[in-house]
């Protein structure tokens, strides 16, 4: 009967099964990563050649449409950051959007000067660096040798190659919410402390200042804490002093707002957007537009409109907001539309554009349902391993609340590590059960030995 420990294995010895455990419910890692021995030079010379063959890759992808202009919420972004880095402050806008992207984009320009595609290079090599986040989440869930292979997975995932191209939240939310998720797990390794869900707490909310998504989990995910708090064996001051690390974090940010617009917003109001558009149709768009979608008037007036016109809409037809609930989380969820800027011929694109954008379109149907199938094997295995429940937590949360809202499948971007680390351990789990199956079937039952 293989051990059961809340100690983390030393990764280096693959002498035994790797163990990890949330208080008590133990996660055991197929055999394969036994009888591979891996030094600390040999997983950092490994990871070192995946992070440098996805950097290439999305040099590549970067330079073949460095002629192809940005448009949407794109030029939002860019927008704000010109301004900021020029005078030290983010402009009024239509609408209030979390400041933390922004600021990245306004800090890379005095390096790399305000030209389009020098920030996307330089988030080629964020996007580098958030590879190394998903081996140190990665490894401290599975083992050594399964973390080089979910990293090398978001490596060359067609969605992670095209997703530094783009001048979006998601580039910079990923590695921080791979940060949080590891503290967080850090922080009920039994050779690990408390501490640890601080320094999550931290992150989850600079990953809320970036994408306001983060913040709902984070208080779903400390209430949680609280509530089974003697279950899980920790202090119920723990979560409580994790929420409160979270809110001092954010609040210089809510009390800018409150002291510029004189009402309460807690980070941004594109829910309030949202809520409203994506559940308006006809001529109701024309009054959409003219009282949220024009610069003058006070964000936090038109956060109140937002919610309250769009609970209306919602509540007088709710069959028909489920129905809509549906198609988002479908469109959530699709292979077409998750390079809609590519999916159009433009102007200045060019031949090793379009051939690039062909492949890349090519492959992402199979490495998509593949990687979903697997994912959700690892879905239904973590259901019995408590440190994966807050990835699978995670994936379910996103695609509700955009599902409720608004949803593309760009939204989904930050998912994709996840899902990679998932669908390791769904087959890696679904190959050890049937190794024990088979040996269970040829075992002698009067000795129980094969």
């Amino acid at each position: 009967m293989l051990p059961r420990s809340t100690d983390f294995v030393d990764l280096a010895d693959q002498t035994h099964y790797k163990s990890l455990s949330w208080r008590g419910d133990a996660v055991y890692v197929h055999r394969i990563s036994r009888s591979v021995r891996l030094t600390t030079r040999r997983q950092l010379m490994w990871l070192g050649a995946i992070v440098l063959a996805g950097t290439l890759l999305r040099l590549v992808f970067v330079v073949a449409h460095a002629d192809i202009d940005i448009a949407f919420d794109q030029k939002f972004y860019y927008r704000q950051a010109t301004a900021l880095a020029a005078e030290g402050s983010l402009p009024d806008e239509y609408v209030v959007r979390p400041p933390v992207y922004a600021a990245f984009l306004a800090g890379l320009i005095p390096m790399f000067g305000s030209e389009v595609n020098n920030l996307r290079l330089a988030q080629v090599f964020l996007s580098a660096l958030s590879l190394c986040a998903v081996y140190l989440l990665a490894r401290k869930l599975l083992s050594a040798p399964l973390g080089l292979v979910a990293t090398g997975l978001v490596a060359v995932f067609p969605a992670s190659v095209v997703g530094p191209w783009l001048l979006l939240t998601e580039v910079l939310f990923t590695p921080l919410l791979l940060l949080a998720l590891w503290a967080t797990v850090r922080g009920f390794d039994a050779s690990g402390g408390r501490h640890w869900l601080l320094i999550g707490a931290v992150f989850w909310a600079l990953a809320a200042l970036t994408r306001a998504a983060a913040a709902g989990y984070f208080f779903a995910f400390t209430l949680v804490l609280f509530i089974f708090s003697r279950r899980i064996r920790i202090r119920r001051w723990t979560p409580v002093l994790a929420g409160i690390v979270f809110l001092l974090v954010i609040s210089p940010w809510t009390i800018r707002n409150y002291n510029r617009y004189g009402g309460f917003m807690l980070i941004d109001n594109t829910a309030s957007f949202n809520l409203w558009l994506t559940n308006t149709e006809g001529a109701r768009i024309q009054e959409f537009t003219r009282t949220m979608w024009k610069p003058a008037g006070n964000p936090v007036e038109r956060q109140r409109e937002g919610f309250r016109k769009g609970a209306a809409a919602v509540l007088s037809d709710p069959a028909h907001y489920a129905w809509r609930c549906g198609r988002r989380f479908s469109r959530f969820w699709e292979v077409e539309g998750l390079y809609p800027t590519l999916a159009r011929p433009q102007s200045g694109q060019t031949e090793q554009g379009d051939l690039l954008r062909a492949i890349l379109t090519w492959a992402s149907a199979p490495a998509h349902w593949i990687v979903l199938i697997l994912a959700c094997l690892g879905m239904a295995w973590s259901l019995r391993r408590r440190p994966f429940l807050l990835l699978t937590g995670f994936v379910a949360y996103l695609s509700l609340a955009h599902s409720l809202l608004v949803a593309n499948a760009r939204h989904r971007a930050p998912l994709v590590p996840l899902l990679a680390i998932l669908a390791v351990l769904g087959a890696s789990a679904t190959i050890r059960w049937i190794g024990d199956r088979r040996r269970t079937d040829g075992a002698d039952p009067s000795t129980g030995q094969a």
